[in-house]
């Protein structure tokens, strides 16, 4: 998968870029499909000023676009708050890919 790391108004430490490498990098396991990954990470002035670090991820692929977006005190917290939010978006989009080739998984018991 291609991983595409941006910025506005903060730097991206190194520590930072392997994080995402890796946690983005584990996340084609929940769909074989992904092609893409873009991650932007922005600092706002916020009125909440204990959570300026915003995390956006955006993952393309045949078809299938997942977006989520996190904001925290700090990069790496944002991160993976919305690594969890991918997690259960991708869980719930594989399970219903499933759920449409198999239809009789759907079936309840007669009454």
């Amino acid at each position: 998968m291609e991983i595409t790391i941006s910025h506005r108004n903060v730097d991206v430490p190194r520590e930072l870029r392997l994080a995402v490498d890796e946690k983005v990098g584990h996340l084609d396991r929940y769909l074989d499909v992904l092609e893409r990954a873009e991650v932007r990470f922005v600092e706002e002035a916020h009125r909440r000023v204990d959570q300026r670090e915003i995390c956006e991820v955006t993952l393309v692929g045949r078809g299938n676009v997942v977006r989520a977006r996190a904001m925290a005190g700090d990069a790496m917290a944002a991160l993976d708050t919305v690594m969890d939010k991918l997690v259960r978006q991708l869980e719930r989009r594989k399970g219903r890919l499933i759920g449409r080739s198999h239809p009789h998984h759907r079936v309840g018991i007669a009454s």
